[in-house]
């Protein structure tokens, strides 16, 4: 029974760890390879927010906003400018077009 307190921090870390550390927004080419330094803008209603930039790993997250997200825009050098539907889904997953 002395176990069970130390399995269960681990296991409470881990579980933080992977639902903290993954990115909102993930972009990619149509093969699936990460596109890093895509610029990705949050669009609501009645605002833009500032673009956050996709790391190496085509991940982004975004900037708390006061209103509920409705769309992005991903751009990045060589690719078509996308404008996607935000569903909220954790990582939303957007493809750009060269």
């Amino acid at each position: 029974m002395k176990w069970f307190v130390p399995v269960l921090l681990v296991a409470l870390s881990l579980l933080i760890y992977v639902c903290c550390s993954a990115s909102d927004v993930v972009v990619t080419d149509r093969a699936g390879v990460p596109v890093a330094g895509a610029m990705v803008e949050s669009v609501t209603l009645s605002a833009s927010y500032r673009p956050t930039v996709t790391d190496k790993k085509g991940g982004a997250d975004l900037p708390w906003a006061v209103q509920e997200v409705k769309w992005l825009n991903v751009s990045a050098p060589g690719f078509e400018t996308a404008h996607v539907d935000y569903t909220g889904g954790r990582p939303q997953r957007v493809i750009l077009d060269r």
